[in-house]
């Protein structure tokens, strides 16, 4: 469930920054609370909100619901950058995984434009 969370946290955090960073990981997980469990074959609905987002990390507050019913929350730090930030002759591959992350954006999402 966390990491379902950590996952909306990365693409909302991708899609507000327009792709800027290659790299986007859990720094942190604080608050973590678990309400209840998802059985097989229920739904996690998470809900993600940016709370404070700078140049090198992004602040979120995520929750999961199952059936309307709370099961999952925690606030998260997400660190963001790009290989080439530290080794420049990653540069390329920064690129490659700036691409592959926006053709699977436009998969998920055709509205997208």
């Amino acid at each position: 469930m966390v990491e379902a969370m950590v996952q909306s946290c990365a693409w909302l955090s991708r899609v507000t920054d327009d792709f800027q960073y290659s790299t986007v990981l859990l720094q942190q997980a604080r608050a973590v609370k678990f309400n209840s469990f998802l059985k097989p074959g229920q739904t996690l609905t998470v809900t993600a909100n940016l709370r404070k987002n700078e140049p090198n990390q992004a602040s979120f507050a995520a929750s999961g619901s199952v059936d309307g019913q709370s099961a999952v929350s925690a606030r998260l730090v997400l660190s963001k950058q790009n290989l080439a930030d530290q080794r420049p002759d990653m540069a390329e591959s920064d690129e490659r995984l700036i691409a592959a992350m926006k053709q699977l954006y436009q998969q998920m999402n055709p509205e997208a434009g």
